[in-house]
């Protein structure tokens, strides 16, 4: 009995080395936060409480099914942690199989994908929320040295399915207006008005839901949205202001990454 006792103490003491079970992380009220972060799939992401832990308390996994119909995709999870991570965008990527078969339509295999929507952007490091429906938050350390857009020349360009960077253990960290400005396209719900200028005279457009657009600039709440390049023959090009963001919403539908979010 003793004998048993021990085990499972040490059990303990092992798991607590590796993966501590944290069940009260800190929590933001509704907020778009300042923008997203973006991270490659094949180094693990310690994650910490706060900003001031020195030990984390658990890190995100990656792990390549080497199996079965699913071999290739890139399980994505935090050990011990099975519902907490529920970030902005998660993508287990193409298995072996779907990678062949789009590459046999002309397409690419998908690359695995995960990104953060950020709280707070800090000297150091980012606050993240770990899962947009409890709001639970992590701090995550960054290296400035791993910053994608130091390992590339052309650093306006981003695009997971393409990773053109010289640098292994990659972030991608851009503000909100940023990702506006880098959307393949951007789409807004039925009834939104389209503005001559911020805070100016709004009026409707009708089947405005079912237009893409493409952000020229931001100013604020407002995004400059315009259909150049989106217009099919015969139709008017739309160029004026809506609001992206109000009520710690945003009001708007972003498709980054050539659409193929």
């Amino acid at each position: 009995m003793a004998l048993i006792a021990c085990s499972l103490v040490f059990f303990a003491c092992k798991l607590s080395d590796t993966t501590q079970m944290v069940q009260d992380l800190p929590k933001y009220p509704p907020n778009v936060g300042v923008g997203l972060i973006h991270f490659n799939t094949q180094h693990a992401i310690p994650l910490y409480k706060n900003p001031t832990e020195k030990e984390a308390y658990n890190n995100v996994q990656f792990k390549v099914e080497e199996q079965g119909d699913d071999k290739g995709i890139t399980h994505i999870y935090i050990p011990n942690q099975k519902n907490l991570l529920q970030p902005y965008d998660l993508n287990v990527g193409d298995s072996e199989k779907d990678g062949k078969e789009n590459q046999q339509m002309g397409l690419f295999r998908f690359a695995p994908k995960l990104s953060f929507r950020v709280m707070e952007k800090l000297s150091d490091g980012v606050i993240v929320l770990l899962n947009e429906e409890t709001r639970e938050t992590s701090f995550i350390k960054l290296d400035a040295k791993n910053d994608y857009r130091k390992g590339k020349e052309n650093a306006d360009f981003f695009d997971p399915n393409f990773v053109d960077t010289k640098i292994s253990n990659w972030y991608y960290y851009e503000s909100w207006e940023q990702a506006l400005k880098r959307a393949y396209l951007v789409t807004v719900p039925s009834g939104t008005l389209i503005y001559d200028k911020p805070n100016g005279t709004g009026s409707p457009l009708s089947n405005i839901q079912n237009l893409y657009f493409e952000v020229t600039e931001v100013d604020g709440d407002w995004a400059q949205v315009s259909t150049q390049g989106n217009v099919l023959a015969g139709d008017k090009e739309a160029l004026g202001w809506v609001i992206w963001k109000a009520d710690e919403e945003i009001k708007v539908n972003i498709l980054l990454n050539g659409g193929y979010d």
